[in-house]
């Protein structure tokens, strides 16, 4: 589909000779067209059609042009957002006048001059790239200083809290050795416990680290296919028997800049998430493949994908995930499991893996219908590796 086609233009007017006219016109623009012959009509049709810009005679049956105008107006205000065009017969100061109340952007005369209204219509088709353009430039940023934010509040926070464990645990192993010295059992057990709480706190403390982590210098390399076969085969047994589990494997002698432990992790915790997903039921497919990825965009930073990547996909037909809340669950602590089931750090741990080696995330989630969630890895050049 072209630029163009993706721009729809909602044509209404009620003689049928000038509408054929005028959708024949812009459909050999290369534009897409909705029509309709009455006031009423246009107005569920821009409801149920969403067109970009709106043509609208101004004498119409049931409802004229004015008051549809004013209608669509009222439900979109922004006249740069949804240009509205206003054709008539009528060039008296007080017609035009009465459409620029209704929030009509354009106001053009019959018979129409057909090299302007092409004009105007590229004009528009241009403003409306331009928008679109910056809409997702703001979106960018947005996203950026959020995670950015989030990065530093939380390296903050994990940095003092990783000095206070290591007191804690470094006091503990000093109490245990002096009960081991005075044959203290009781207080060996209540010490013990201790030590075990400050150790899953601080692989927590980890955790939070690895999302903040910042550089992606790619200081180690591995072999991808052996990195993922060896954590195919340690995660077997976290799958339940009700769940069907198919490995593809299409890449050899590739290298990607993340160790054994940083792609476990990732794995380990794509496969938790689908696993709960499915109420330990269904189908989960893990693929790794080397594929040239265009058009899409990192569902963590916002960042446009492109180029050679080796591609790991966990895809599975779970509950899938809220188009809504696809951004937030890269945040740490965020879940949406029962309490007592999940932390919220698994996709923030991803999130700090890939983006510190330089990959992306994107996710395709249908709620009700399951997820795939991509990891683009860059691939590491023979160069890259030999400076390494």
């Amino acid at each position: 589909m072209s630029d163009k086609q993706q721009l729809k233009i909602l044509v209404a007017d009620d003689d049928d000779a000038i509408r054929l006219a005028l959708v024949s016109m812009i459909q050999l623009e290369g534009f897409s067209i909705v029509e309709s012959s009455n006031g009423i009509a246009a107005l569920e049709m821009y409801e149920c059609e969403k067109p970009d810009i709106v043509l609208l005679d101004t004498i119409m049956p049931e409802m004229n042009g004015y008051e549809v105008c004013a209608a669509i107006r009222k439900k979109n205000p922004d006249i740069y957002a949804m240009p509205i065009i206003m054709i008539t017969m009528m060039d008296d100061s007080a017609s035009i006048q009465r459409a620029q109340d209704a929030g009509a952007s354009d106001y053009l005369l019959k018979p129409i001059q057909w090299p302007l209204l092409m004009y105007r219509l590229h004009v528009l088709f241009q403003q409306k790239e331009l928008l679109n353009e910056r809409k997702k430039v703001e979106e960018k940023l947005h996203q950026t200083h959020r995670l950015n934010a989030i990065t530093q509040l939380t390296g903050g926070f994990a940095h003092d809290f990783n000095n206070i464990l290591a007191s804690q645990l470094g006091y503990t192993e000093l109490a245990l050795n002096h009960c081991n010295d005075l044959n203290e059992e009781k207080l060996k057990i209540y010490l013990g416990e201790v030590q075990k709480a400050s150790l899953r706190a601080k692989i927590l403390i980890e955790q939070l680290m690895t999302f903040a982590m910042d550089g992606g210098d790619m200081t180690v390399v591995s072999e991808v296919t052996h990195v993922f076969s060896d954590s195919v085969k340690a995660l077997l047994s976290k799958i339940p028997q009700g769940i069907k589990f198919d490995v593809v494997n299409n890449v050899k002698n590739e290298w990607i800049g993340l160790d054994f432990l940083q792609f476990h992790q990732i794995l380990m915790n794509l496969l938790e998430n689908s696993v709960d997903a499915m109420d330990r039921q269904g189908s989960i497919a893990v693929k790794l493949e080397k594929r040239y990825v265009e058009k899409q965009i990192c569902t963590s930073c916002l960042s446009e994908i492109a180029g050679q990547h080796l591609v790991l996909s966990v895809t599975d037909n779970g509950s899938g995930i809220d188009e809504k809340i696809l951004q937030t669950i890269f945040e740490p602590f965020y879940t949406t499991k029962p309490v007592g089931k999940g932390t919220g750090h698994g996709m923030s741990v991803v999130h700090g893996i890939v983006h510190a080696s330089g990959g992306h995330i994107h996710i395709d989630s249908t709620p009700g219908k399951g997820s795939t969630i991509e990891i683009c890895l860059l691939p590491v050049t023979a160069e890259k590796k030999m400076a390494i």
